[in-house]
């Protein structure tokens, strides 16, 4: 992480913004599958993974996200280009 002036503000080398965690955990999560059964998955699996493995320790666990799209049928008459498209 970048730090403007480290000299006055050292203790910012202790602390890390929620980004950096994330990026933190994604990399600790490709370091810990990088060989094994697991070594051929996505990233996404591998962190799914690993917070199955670390989430037990505090007495929490992954939630399932269940993504559903829906499609919204229009006419061309009701298209209005302003409205849908950037």
């Amino acid at each position: 992480m970048t730090v403007n002036n480290d000299i006055k503000q050292r203790a910012s080398y202790f602390t890390a913004t929620f980004v950096e965690f994330l990026e933190f955990f994604a990399r600790m999560s490709a370091l810990k599958f990088k060989e094994g059964p697991h070594k051929n998955e996505e990233l996404v699996i591998k962190i799914q993974l690993l917070m199955d493995l670390m989430f037990p320790i505090v007495n929490m666990k992954r939630k399932e996200v269940k993504i559903e799209i829906e499609y919204v049928s229009v006419s061309e008459e009701e298209l209005v280009e302003d409205r849908y498209f950037v």
